[in-house]
């Protein structure tokens, strides 16, 4: 292969790299769900490639080692602190031992989501 012959492969192929994976896992995912839900270019692309089906959806799910709600959302000083105090408000206001300075409309504060 000539240089000329591979810059051209790689102008054809330059949109392939590690950036755009996620992106072109999920719409290969998608093509092969429904072949009209990705534009005709993608469409013409993809079949070219004849990979299975389930191949491409489930690379598109992520990787089969991956662990469930991992990794865990850095959580600081500050967010655990308030989170405690919600619940513990939230608590005292359901039990009916609201504590004093504490507002009698503090069960409408919601904690976050636990990550």
């Amino acid at each position: 292969m000539s240089r000329q012959d591979a810059n051209a492969a790689f102008a054809l192929t330059s949109f392939l790299y590690g950036g755009n994976a996620d992106y072109i896992d999920d719409l290969y995912a998608r093509y092969e769900t429904d072949p009209k839900a990705v534009d005709a270019e993608w469409q013409s692309f993809f079949q070219s490639l004849k990979d299975d089906a389930r191949d491409v959806v489930k690379n598109a799910t992520g990787p089969s080692w991956a662990r469930p709600g991992w990794p865990v959302p850095e959580r600081s000083d500050l967010i655990s602190a308030l989170t405690k105090l919600v619940n513990e408000v939230n608590a005292s206001a359901e039990d009916g031992t609201t504590h004093t300075r504490v507002p009698k409309h503090a069960s409408l504060i919601q904690p976050c989501a636990k990550g």
